[in-house]
């Protein structure tokens, strides 16, 4: 498997993983290309082989950062991709000077929650009827300074 900064060329990939994965509120296609190109963007692409099988999109805003996306193709799942997506994605956080790193989780996802605590992120809050399709309340997480903090 290999994880790298998406390209331009990329974001079809991307898409199709999104209304794959996130089908109640995928991004398209031009929101994505949109996205990336912001400066403070981080958009990552697993792929293996020539095969897109996840990705994550965040925000640096150093001394913060924030995770808004993040997908594993359904084929792919338990194999620790959303993992090293996520520890990618953290470095990249460190290497900005973010020193915390917030998330919103559906409250259901149960899979999501406990990857982001082991990785030592931490509740914080609760974001009421955040989620639509279904209406859903987000837990919010945070990555204390820690965790976090560059070398």
């Amino acid at each position: 498997m290999h994880i790298q900064a998406a390209k331009r060329w990329d974001i079809g990939a991307i898409a199709a993983l999104e209304a794959l994965c996130l089908p109640s509120d995928p991004w398209s296609a031009e929101a994505l290309a949109d996205y990336a190109a912001s400066p403070d963007s981080i958009v990552l692409l697993a792929t293996l082989g020539d095969r897109a099988v996840g990705y994550v999109l965040g925000r640096t805003l150093a001394p913060e950062a924030e995770l808004y996306r993040i997908a594993t193709h359904p084929d792919h799942r338990r194999e620790g991709i959303g993992g090293m997506l996520l520890a990618a994605f953290l470095g990249k956080c460190r290497r900005a000077g973010c020193h915390s790193v917030f998330l919103e989780v559906r409250a259901s996802n149960g899979a999501a929650r406990a990857l982001y605590a082991s990785l030592g992120f931490e509740e914080v809050g609760l974001r009421r009827g955040y989620y639509s399709a279904p209406k859903e309340d987000a837990i919010v997480m945070q990555l204390a300074d820690k965790e976090v903090a560059p070398c």
